[in-house]
């Protein structure tokens, strides 16, 4: 049995993300996070932007919930992470560009892209999901 490669894991979510999600996926999220915590890894912002970008993509249309549940668990126990809480939703809301919110990128319920508005409310359900692991 050969033994597998901690970074694994981690490099194929990376290529996944680069090879088969649109190229906005995760944004809002991951250019705010990257101007908040200028000490979190690419790694752990990444992973953080997929989680909500996903958790939205399940609310707003229709992305199941069981596959949602697999890749979230996937992406917690094998890449970094970062934690943050409530009393820094609006300072990282605030980083976010007006115009990534009237066109985010969400997965349908057969994994194809659509652009959608968000609204501030959105925003901050998907930061709860991610907060209430």
């Amino acid at each position: 049995m050969t033994q597998t490669n901690a970074t694994e894991p981690r490099e194929a979510l990376a290529h996944i993300a680069r090879t088969t999600l649109p190229e906005v996926f995760g944004e809002p999220f991951l250019s705010a996070f990257k101007a908040v915590y200028t000490q979190g890894s690419e790694e752990e912002l990444m992973s953080a932007a997929l989680i909500c970008s996903l958790f939205l993509s399940a609310i707003k249309e229709g992305f199941p919930t069981d596959r949602l549940n697999i890749y979230v668990r996937y992406i917690w126990d094998n890449c970094g992470s970062f934690t943050f809480d409530c009393k820094m939703y609006d300072t990282i809301f605030e980083k976010i560009q007006p115009e990534s919110l009237k066109q985010t990128a969400l997965l349908d319920k057969d994994g194809k892209t659509h652009y959608k508005e968000c609204c501030k409310q959105d925003i901050f359900e998907a930061f709860d999901f991610y907060t209430n692991r």
